[in-house]
């Protein structure tokens, strides 16, 4: 059943619903040796999600990250929780980036 998960921190409505997809999230990260985000802000107020991917981030140092986003600050956000990985950034939006496959 479709539903939003709001970005908050507070996420116990949704836990029993969700678990087994956080932890098939955890273990497929875990497992992955890149990590692209398009067009995913990373936001201040979805400390869930930082605390999530910060765990995994400090865990795998070695995991290597891509951010593909037109506004720079984002590049901040995920500075602050994967001090240990590599980050490529690509300042672009998701139609340009994809668009140059299509060459």
């Amino acid at each position: 059943k479709p539903g939003i998960i709001p970005p908050t921190f507070y996420k116990n409505n949704f836990h029993k619903i969700l678990s087994s997809s956080w932890e098939n999230a955890k273990y497929s990260i875990s497992n992955a040796k890149k990590l692209t985000f398009v067009g995913f802000s990373l936001p201040s107020t979805d400390l869930h999600l930082k605390l999530f991917l910060k765990n995994i981030f400090d865990y795998k140092p070695e995991l290597e990250i891509t951010i593909i986003n037109p506004d720079p600050n984002v590049l901040k956000n995920f500075e602050e929780i994967a001090k240990n990985n590599k980050i490529t950034y690509i300042k672009t939006k998701f139609s340009s980036y994809f668009n140059q496959f299509e060459k």
